[in-house]
């Protein structure tokens, strides 16, 4: 495959991904809030998780009602920047918290 072509590849797969609604939290996670930060603990793996004030945001948002790319968007108004400097944060935010299960179905 041509680098092109490879590129518009990872171009779809990405829209595809911020395509999908984000969440809602699974049932085994408890949430605690702690000021601006949230912890969480996964009951079935007995994991913390301490979310950061800009993760525990993104966390709020995962209600199974926005996609990634409605996320980016209400965080880059919430914080008055611009979406594309917080994309790759909450990109990374959401593939770890997908990783670790913390979704009712992780993608």
């Amino acid at each position: 495959m041509s680098p092109g072509g490879l590129e518009r590849v990872r171009c779809i797969a990405i829209l595809a991904a911020m395509s999908h609604l984000i969440g809602p939290p699974a049932a085994h996670i408890v949430q605690e809030e702690l000021g601006d930060d949230i912890v969480l603990y996964d009951t079935q793996r007995s994991q913390f998780y301490e979310l950061n004030p800009t993760a525990s945001d993104v966390w709020r948002l995962a209600t199974g009602e926005f996609t990634e790319a409605e996320i980016v968007d209400l965080l880059g108004t919430a914080y008055e920047m611009d979406p594309e400097d917080l994309r790759p944060q909450v990109s990374d935010v959401l593939a770890m918290m997908q990783d670790s299960h913390l979704f009712a179905e992780s993608r």
